[in-house]
């Protein structure tokens, strides 16, 4: 059967790019660039290079710019209608209101902001061997993987067993028959999907195509977008500059870095000034301060926002440059009432003699905080490098000293309100914690050998609970101890409480984050033991470190089942490793010795 490719196209250009916010209140997400040219254009060539001539693009979100795009793009022999939505209508809407530019032969339809490259030939003698209703484009290795098909037929676009072997990523493309306009929903709002599971219904195959020697990238995150970007510079043989300030970095038109800047894994919009040390997306702060925040920071001056990780707590962090001048803002949830404590906190920290971030300002009301930018030199990054190291944590312990002893005796002097203390009920929530969300969930264990574990458990923290209480950090891991002009600072300190000192040591000494070495965590522990005036002996320490590494690895277990924190599943590897270590200086933890040796 002869092979015709189409001449006609759908581009759909009309998305919110919602997670790549905020950088497309700014710019839609078509119009983000790639190796330095639009993906709508890249799009566009594209469907050009196929012999396509007639191309239907839709817009909606800052339609102004795609409009004004495509007014000026200028294809040889590309006829390009532009269809503006008032009230965005998904992928199947889109076509029933074209059904005028249809017509009645077959079409692509096509993601504007797809990052591709590929030979449509296999669709092609696809749809001219099986007349389907649509042979779409899938991806084998990446993506979400939701898709299962058989013998080239799409079974379901919702496998119950996604990412697995046999599953596929719809990657944005399609050849559409004509046909597909009997199987649309009623005009407004829908997707493509409900089309296609209509006609499957209805009898009627839609076929999918693993196309070999192709690409595609999802450019949905600011992460996934900077790895295409990387990726379609090392397959164009395209280098990124040679300016070592800017490594593996997007800099898009109307954004501008200063002599002073130092950016790794940035993308800075258009309105931004940089002239600093800076990663990940960075937009004027006017996209995302509220009215009350750019109030508090208006004699900054024109201010550009870095948005930074999110660290687990329920809590947004940004920070906003001016020049060579920053300051973190951070939003709070009061879902976790600990969050209202922190100002508090970070006052009487102050007047025990631990350095803690400066408070510029703060809304509890409002529900944020401006405060002194602490750079980026963690202990977490300091003990990547190994360079200097055991100095740093001494200088750390000097600090964790204060804390525990100053900080106890401020508390009692001021009667300040702190967090349960660590009694059983909360190392029982820790154990919870543990069993439920890492041995049940995510290891899938026994119930029997769970009640063991928790038994185990158990006499950990009995042996914890009789110990002299001081002021704990509760959550002292390298992530939060800055050094700033080689001065170590503590952050998130909300969740401080009077515990036995052991606790914190083994939050900080047994650090999955870093992985000291045991004779370096043996020499900070003698010397926290010859200054302290409460006991910190090896054994308790290890016993600490297995309730807190269980603890951990429960938390881990947790945020990596969530989607946007999946990150978190990292540190499970490591974690296991210094609890089997800590478990080696306690003979009788049977079932938990058993648990790290599988």
């Amino acid at each position: 059967m002869k092979q015709k490719f189409p001449r006609k196209a759908v581009l759909l250009a009309a998305g919110f790019g919602t997670r790549l916010l905020p950088l497309t209140r700014i710019r839609p997400k078509a119009l983000l660039p790639l190796g330095g040219r639009p993906m709508l254009e890249h799009s566009l060539r594209l469907l050009a290079s196929w012999g396509v001539d007639d191309v239907l693009v839709n817009c909606h979100w800052l339609a102004d710019q795609v409009m004004d795009y495509l007014r000026q793009v200028r294809l040889p022999g590309m006829k390009i209608t532009i269809s503006y939505e008032p009230e965005i209508l998904g992928t199947g809407g889109v076509l029933r209101r074209a059904d005028w530019f249809i017509g009645g032969e077959p079409f692509w339809m096509l993601n504007a902001d797809v990052a591709a490259d590929l030979n449509p030939a296999p669709l092609v003698r696809l749809f001219a061997k099986m007349n389907p209703l649509a042979v779409l484009w899938l991806h084998p290795e990446r993506g979400p993987r939701t898709v299962e098909m058989r013998n080239s037929k799409i079974t379901t676009f919702s496998s119950d067993r996604p990412g697995t072997p046999g599953t596929f990523t719809f990657c944005g493309l399609q050849m559409l028959s004509p046909d597909i306009m009997d199987y649309l929903p009623p005009p407004g709002f829908s997707s493509i999907i409900t089309a296609y599971r209509n006609g499957m219904k209805a009898g009627r195959s839609v076929l999918g195509a693993a196309v070999q020697d192709s690409w595609w990238a999802d450019i949905g995150s600011p992460e996934s977008y900077l790895d295409a970007e990387r990726e379609f510079r090392a397959a164009h043989r395209r280098r990124a500059g040679c300016d070592p300030r800017l490594r593996n970095s997007i800099i898009l038109d109307g954004a501008e870095v200063g002599p002073g800047a130092n950016l790794e894994n940035a993308i800075v919009a258009p309105g931004c000034k940089i002239n600093g040390r800076a990663s990940g997306l960075i937009v004027p702060a006017s996209a995302v301060l509220e009215p009350a925040e750019a109030a508090q920071v208006a004699d900054i001056g024109n201010t550009a926002a870095e948005i930074l990780p999110g660290r687990g707590s329920g809590r947004a962090f940004i920070r906003l440059h001016c020049g060579r001048k920053t300051a973190i803002l951070i939003r709070h949830t009061y879902e976790r009432a600990e969050n209202r404590r922190y100002i508090r906190h970070a006052e009487l920290l102050r007047a025990a003699g631990v350095n803690v971030p400066e408070i510029y300002f703060h809304s509890e009301r409002r529900a944020f905080t401006l405060m002194e930018d602490l750079g980026t030199q963690s202990l977490l990054e300091i003990g990547k490098t190994g360079r200097s190291v055991a100095s740093a944590y001494h200088k750390v312990l000097d600090q964790v000293l204060l804390f525990h002893e100053n900080g106890r005796d401020e508390v009692r002097r001021r009667h300040h309100a702190l967090e349960a203390p660590f009694d059983q009920d909360l190392y029982a929530w820790e154990h919870h914690l543990f069993c439920e969300k890492y041995l049940k969930d995510f290891l899938h264990l026994d119930a029997a050998f769970i009640r063991k574990i928790r038994k185990e458990l158990l006499g950990v923290s009995s042996a914890l609970l009789p110990l002299r209480r001081v002021l704990l950090h509760r959550d002292l891991q390298s992530s939060n101890v800055f050094l700033k002009r080689g001065k170590p600072v503590f952050i998130d300190f909300q969740g401080m409480r009077m515990g036995p000192a052991v606790y914190d040591l083994a939050s900080l000494l047994c650090d999955p984050y870093v992985m000291l070495e045991e004779k370096v965590q043996m020499d900070l522990l003698d010397d926290y033991r010859r200054r302290a005036e409460s006991p910190a002996e090896p054994e308790l320490f290890w016993l600490a470190a297995v309730q807190r590494l269980c603890q951990a690895l429960g938390a881990y277990a947790r945020l990596g089942a969530l989607p946007q924190s999946q990150r978190f599943l990292e540190n499970i590897p490591p974690a296991r490793v210094m609890l089997a270590r800590a478990l080696r200086h306690i003979p009788r933890l049977t079932a938990l010795k058993m648990l790290v040796s599988r």
